[in-house]
């Protein structure tokens, strides 16, 4: 999947990494999640605060692409 940066501040390589701030977009799963933030999981459990107002509303159980602890794309629910 192609990640495109979420800002003009950002600009992405050949593989997607953000050479501007180094970092890359992660897929979480949303533990828990008010209006503003969500308590978020990746794929090797490591837990996160994200900002989640630009792809609210969110859930439990959402899956969603985050940039430097940003949500930039609401994925879906996961399987």
């Amino acid at each position: 999947m192609s990640v495109e940066a979420p800002g003009a501040s950002c600009r992405g390589d050949a593989q997607q990494h953000c050479i501007t701030c180094g970092d890359d977009g992660v897929v979480v799963r949303v533990l828990e999640a008010d209006d503003a933030t969500a308590i978020c999981a990746d794929c090797d459990g490591v837990e996160q605060t994200v900002a989640v107002e630009l792809v609210s509303p969110v859930r439990v159980g959402d899956e969603l692409l985050v940039h430097a602890g940003v949500a930039i794309r609401h994925l879906g629910v996961l399987a």
